[in-house]
This record gives C-alpha cells, structure tokens and sequence, in this order.
C-alpha cells in the first residue's frame, strides 16, 4: 500500500487542512490569499458554501416546471416593477417639494417687492401733494409781498424733509448666528 503522504496530487476530502497538501493545490487563488492572510477556515469554507448557493440560486429557473417558472419570473418583475415604482414616487415626491419651495420663495420675494414698491409709491405721493401745497403756499406769500418768509419756509421744509429721511434710514442690526 501506498503512503497517504506520498500521494501530494490528490485532495482528501474529508480533512480539508491536512497539512501534507498546500492549499495551492485546492483553494482558489483568492482562497489561497486569505489563506496566506490569516482568515480562519471556517470563514473560508462559509464563503465557498455561500458561492456555491449562489450559483444554485441563480440556475433556479432551469429546474423548476414551465408554469413555476414564469410564476417565479412574474414574481420577480412584480417585486421590481413596484420598486421602480416606489423609487420614482421617491424622486417625484423630492423633485415636487424642492418645486413647492423655490414657488413659495418666489412669491415671498414678489410679495417683499410689492410691499417695497407700494411703500414707495406712498412716499411719493405724499411728496407730491406736499410740494404742491408748499408751492401754492409759497407763491400766495410771494404774490401779496412777503418776500422773506417764502425763503425762510423754503429752508424750513427743506430741513424738515431732511429730518424725515434721515428718520427712515435702515437701522443697522446686529448679525445673527
């Protein structure tokens, strides 16, 4: 009878780890550098298990009747064709929100420039009819001889409107965090 340990070129199934054979000689090469990297066997033997699975999995269609087969394959669409679904409500739902925001922003900026633009349009107003009954004033007291108190009236608003412009200047704030 021949020596077990001479017979280098045969696996022994049954003793994975003998260490008479190299695991060269039946591991895969990326087995072999786990192997070399200290990765216990029980992880090795797990991930073959696991390889082999899936392989089995994947031939699963083959064994199975016609009629289980497709109701496997329908199956399978089914569960992606609700993923895909729920994928694009998913982005929809994002891109209808991002949408809604930008909306409100807009119409808070037009609402601030409509309220800007009416503020304005006021003060405007108000200086319109100011100076029309200034100037009407004005001119009464130029037209029956006074000649003094108009110049002293202009001085008098002119000062008086600056006030009021300086009252309404931005106040600066502080910044906040």
């Amino acid at each position: 009878m021949a020596d077990p340990s001479d017979d280098l070129g045969r696996h022994n199934p049954r003793d994975p780890f003998d260490p008479n054979f190299l695991p060269n000689r039946w591991l895969p090469r990326i087995e072999v550098l786990q192997w070399k990297a200290g990765v216990h066997p029980d992880q090795l033997s797990a991930r073959r298990r696991q390889r082999e699975d899936d392989e089995r999995s994947s031939r699963s269609y083959e064994h199975l009747s016609c009629e289980d087969a497709k109701l496997m394959l329908q199956h399978d669409l089914y569960c992606e064709a609700i993923n895909v679904k729920y994928d694009r409500k998913d982005k929809s739902t994002r891109l209808f929100l991002s949408t809604q925001i930008k909306l409100i922003d807009h119409q808070i900026k037009l609402i601030d420039h409509k309220f800007k633009l009416a503020t304005l349009g006021g003060q405007l107003m108000f200086f319109l009819c100011f100076s029309i009954t200034c100037f009407g004033y004005i001119f009464l007291l130029c037209y029956s001889g006074h000649y003094y108190t108009p110049l002293g009236l202009l001085l008098l608003l002119s000062l008086m409107v600056c006030w009021i412009e300086y009252q309404q200047r931005p106040v600066p704030q502080a910044p906040t965090l």
